[in-house]
């Protein structure tokens, strides 16, 4: 048995793995092959933003779908789009939704919902897109119509609309700037993952983990792209990558011959550890990390030149001959990115000048194999404190 064999018939024997394939087993709306059509998405969502439906929640998933306008409307993408955070922030009083009445393809609209609170009547509007993009002006059509049949302020409030596109579309952009952009993972995150757990009747929990579980199929069309990813895979997939690192590495090294170099790239980026780190109370990743370190170091202590901030950070805790740092004009230029893979940090906000005048570059190569060294020792060096999160 070759050692590709070997590797491929260990991975599948994990713990991990089985757990995967039984977790994506029996799948109804896979095998049924409707867990792309955008009919049966809205058909769902429909359902559980319906006060009267039979999960039985009330208007609690309703609810967490306006709430989390809010931080939707902060994002870039969003901008410019229109919604007043003040109507949104009076669903944070209990009872102040009575119903609604929410409907499906009403005068072409994907989902229609009109909130009935203490106050007035709030329309929502939800244009729904799983693969295609938007036809013609859908949008602006859908946003004139309802500013004017809703343009009665004591009786409605201003309608809100919303884009929902899958995780891979998530930069697709409606004609009309007053949609905000949402993607299939803040609903899953923010509505559907909390509904789930709130629910107490077994049937519509179960519903709702299915559904949770077609969102992640990997849709061949699409590249093996997957709409939203639900927590409890992504822990899966987690423990799968932990338990067998070393031997998906492994097996991607045999492929790097008969596959295209940036599909392994890709793929062992994807088996890498993505552990964040908290240094001075910043968040950074592992090189950031590395980077925020020595020039943390050199402002604190001001190394007079390049031997001396070398005695701190010696090459063997990088492991390479890359080295933690180099001087800049000993750094080929293939290696700062030119014609070749950039492997230190180049731009001018992250180049270090030390005392003597000499610039110097930080080498942007860590993963697991090799940060916690470098932790170990500012730790102990430096007293420096590093904290994963």
């Amino acid at each position: 048995m070759s050692e590709f064999t070997k590797g491929i018939f260990e991975i599948k024997k994990s713990r991990s793995y089985c757990e995967y394939v039984k977790y994506h087993s029996n799948n109804l709306l896979d095998i049924t092959k409707v867990s792309r059509q955008e009919h049966m998405h809205s058909n769902f969502i429909a359902w559980l933003l319906n006060p009267t439906e039979s999960h039985f929640l009330h208007t609690y998933p309703l609810e967490k779908f306006l709430l989390n306008l809010e931080f939707l409307k902060d994002k870039e993408c969003n901008a410019e789009s229109r919604l007043d955070k003040k109507i949104i922030w009076k669903f944070y009083e209990q009872g102040f939704v009575d119903t609604a009445q929410v409907r499906r393809e009403y005068h072409y609209i994907d989902i229609h919902i009109l909130v009935r609170t203490k106050e007035k009547i709030l329309p929502v509007i939800i244009e729904n897109k799983v693969k295609s993009h938007e036809t013609g002006e859908q949008t602006d059509e859908y946003f004139n119509y309802c500013e004017k049949v809703y343009q009665d302020r004591d009786y409605y409030y201003e309608p809100i609309y919303v884009y929902l596109v899958p995780e891979f579309n998530k930069n697709k952009k409606p004609t009309n700037k007053n949609f905000l952009i949402m993607s299939y993972q803040e609903l899953v995150e923010n509505v559907i993952e909390p509904s789930m757990a709130m629910c107490k009747e077994e049937v519509s929990k179960n519903n709702m983990r299915l559904y949770l579980q077609c969102l992640s199929y990997q849709d061949d069309d699409k590249g093996g792209t997957a709409m939203a990813i639900s927590n409890e895979e992504r822990k899966i997939l987690s423990d799968f990558i932990e338990e067998n690192r070393n031997l998906l590495i492994s097996v991607l090294n045999e492929l790097s011959s008969d596959v295209d170099e940036s599909v392994i790239t890709k793929m062992t980026g994807a088996v890498r550890d993505y552990s964040k780190y908290l240094f001075n109370g910043v968040e950074y990743s592992k090189s950031r990390l590395v980077l925020a370190v020595v020039k943390q170091y050199v402002n604190d202590l001001k190394p007079v030149d390049y031997n001396s901030l070398l005695e701190v950070f010696p090459d063997s805790l990088q492991g390479t001959n890359r080295g933690v740092v180099r001087l800049a004009d000993d750094v080929r230029k293939t290696d700062k990115g030119n014609g070749g893979k950039k492997r230190y940090f180049v731009e001018d906000g992250d180049i270090i000048r030390l005392p003597s005048g000499q610039n110097v570059l930080v080498c942007n190569q860590w993963g697991i194999d090799n940060i916690s060294s470098f932790i170990e020792h500012v730790s102990k060096r430096l007293n420096y404190r590093i904290q994963k999160i």
